[in-house]
């Protein structure tokens, strides 16, 4: 007689998940393994060879992702990663050169449209009309080429969504793509600035945010769900770690959204010890990092002296932004409704001498430098109201969600965006990882993530009549 063993559903139902878990540790520590050989290469060979090689093998991981979601999130944990070193020094020629993980990302929007289309959100219903009114300024745009590529980069964000929505059920997922893309930000960024001489010319303000990605992508997984002390630890280790990197080159902008996700993720460490020693932990370790790099450390602190010395002129303690800005405010005077998407360079140039505005690149086209100035000037009233709503809804939507870490999140993300919009404009794909990821988190927050409180100790009191309470 054969006997049948019965099994407790109790005990049986976990194993799955713990088996995707583990098959998902091993991935990403693959991933972080080829990462740390590949820029670990660059002691002997060109950057742009290890560029070259993780490029193309996170494409390959972001479309083997369309059939496994945790390979996709990581493929496009990596290019959004580097794309920030890899578009100015590997895509550097022809249109489809240039925006070819934007390409990819509309394709895999329109592939996975339902899915978008199932998931009606407020953020996605405001960046969406937000790019219909870009799209309309198309219309009377003198330069609708240059208007296409900076749609292109908001609509990225879309397809960035598709990875996370089909990624989220996964546990780890958010931890792990946090430990690649600071590994990664860490990583390349030692590599470039071991070759920096040896490379083409990049401005700081592009290379220094593939580090802002793995900082935002900490402030992710310590939002997604809870961690044990060791993996914070790590995160907390790594984000210090790409915010020392931040630091490094200089740029001032990039600079303000790190400080911004590193307080984030103070808010949302769970205790006041914890607090401390990821703090402490953090501070050690980014000091740790800058100190290996004098000259560089000294450069970026006698920028921030410029920057907040009030005898400097403002070009000078801006770089020349705030002349931008101000012939941006001059333009939208000009065109209230917006002069057009894409138009600002050659609007810019035909100024001429204007009050307040130096000489700093005159009858020169130039980008705005500045999201916020960008769409001012080129999409006018509507278009600068779209942006805050789509820039504020963050925040709205984690006050209404009521739990601790989504409330951090959502007026962290707008935080995050709005300050970055300062110096940025739509193509950088940091702010839109940023937005994505949180996006879906805001959608799935949990109303029992409050931020922990001391415990309460109950006393025993007396009534009146001396019986105890």
């Amino acid at each position: 007689m054969i006997e049948t063993a019965t099994v407790n559903p109790a005990v049986a139902g976990p194993a799955p998940r713990v088996r995707r878990a583990v098959r998902l540790a091993r991935l990403a520590r693959s991933f972080v393994l080829v990462v740390l050989v590949a820029f670990g290469a660059t002691l002997l060979v060109d950057l742009r060879i290890a560029l070259t090689l993780l490029i193309l093998g996170a494409f390959m991981a972001a479309v083997i992702g369309l059939r496994t979601p945790v390979a996709g999130l990581l493929g496009l944990g990596l290019l959004c990663t580097l794309d920030a070193m890899a578009t100015p020094l590997l895509l550097t020629g022809g249109l489809w050169r240039w925006n070819t993980l934007n390409y990819w990302l509309l394709a895999v929007t329109v592939l996975f449209s339902p899915l978008l289309l199932r998931h009606r959100d407020a953020r996605v219903g405001a960046l969406v009309a937000l790019l219909c009114w870009l799209a309309i300024g198309l219309a009377w745009s003198p330069d609708v080429a240059g208007g296409v590529q900076h749609i292109l980069g908001a609509v990225a964000m879309f397809g960035m969504l598709v990875y996370f929505l089909r990624a989220n059920r996964f546990r780890g997922a958010w931890y792990w793509l946090a430990v690649v893309n600071g590994v990664t930000g860490l990583a390349a960024s030692l590599a470039f600035l071991r070759q920096q001489s040896a490379l083409p010319y990049l401005n700081e303000n592009i290379w220094s945010h593939a580090p802002v990605v793995g900082v935002l992508s900490v402030v992710l997984a310590f939002a997604a769900s809870s961690l044990s002390r060791g993996r914070q630890l790590l995160l907390a280790g790594l984000a210090a770690a790409d915010a020392g990197m931040v630091f490094l080159s200089g740029s001032r902008g990039n600079l303000a959204i790190v400080l911004v996700a590193l307080f984030a993720i103070a808010l949302m460490t769970p205790s006041l010890g914890q607090n401390l020693t990821v703090l402490v932990a953090s501070l050690l370790l980014g000091i740790g990092v800058i100190s290996q790099f004098p000259a560089l450390e000294e450069r970026t602190v006698g920028r921030l002296e410029i920057m907040l010395n009030t005898h400097e002129s403002a070009r000078r303690r801006t770089s020349g932004r705030f002349d931008l800005a101000l012939g941006g405010w001059y333009i939208f005077q000009a065109h209230p409704m917006g002069a057009g998407t894409g138009s600002f360079p050659q609007r810019w140039s035909e100024l001429g001498v204007r009050r307040g505005i130096s000489s700093f690149k005159r009858g020169v086209p130039m980008s705005a430098h500045a999201g916020w100035v960008k769409t001012l000037a080129e999409n006018g009233i509507p278009g600068i109201l779209l942006l805050v709503t789509f820039v504020s809804s963050f925040a709205i939507a984690g006050w209404r969600a009521r739990g601790w870490h989504a409330r951090v999140l959502g007026f962290t993300v707008s935080a995050v965006i709005a300050v970055g919009l300062l110096s940025t404009e739509f193509q950088s794909k940091s702010l839109w990882f940023l937005a994505a990821g949180a996006t879906v988190l805001l959608a799935t927050a949990r109303p029992d993530q409050r931020r922990p409180r001391p415990r309460k100790v109950r006393r025993r009191t007396r009534s009146r009549h001396g019986d105890a309470a």
